[in-house]
């Protein structure tokens, strides 16, 4: 069971990323926990993607497990609800399995590069990660579209 004081900082930055950066993500907390959800677009595309964050039971126990999930219904492992190309970065289904991120930032992209296992602050979890996608889909000449 995560603790109170991780429940009140995930809300708490939720509430200001909605504040703050609401013209380019709609962010909410799931009921249950330390999850997160994000939904965000690539520059200069009407596009619209989903990402789910879970920290488990602790903000301090690394980055969060990350993954594209349906904007709508929230369902994980579809290929449609992930980026095309940017193999670099996206690890969709089906070979991947429910799909993964290669990010510092993500528990997949440590637990695949032991090179970023360097130490987590557990402050502005939430937009940390979410920074370092919509980055890689705003570089120019990444973003091509949404997987088939």
């Amino acid at each position: 069971m995560p603790s109170e004081l991780d429940l009140l900082a995930v809300r708490a930055e939720v509430e200001l990323l909605n504040r703050a950066e609401g013209h380019r993500w709609r962010v909410r907390q799931a009921d249950d926990g330390l999850r997160v959800y994000v939904k965000l677009s690539p520059a200069k595309s009407p596009d619209e993607y989903c990402l789910r964050l879970d920290f488990g039971e602790s903000l301090s126990s690394g980055p969060p497990s990350v993954t594209f999930c349906d904007p709508e219904s929230l369902a994980e492992g579809s290929p449609r609800d992930w980026p095309a190309n940017l193999t670099e970065f996206f690890k969709h289904p089906p070979g991947n399995g429910g799909g993964w991120i290669c990010n510092e930032w993500t528990r997949e992209g440590r637990q695949h590069h032991a090179e970023w296992n360097r130490t987590w602050k557990t402050t502005r979890v939430v937009w940390r990660v979410v920074t370092a996608i919509q980055d890689i889909l705003d570089k120019p000449g990444n973003y091509t579209g949404r997987n088939q």
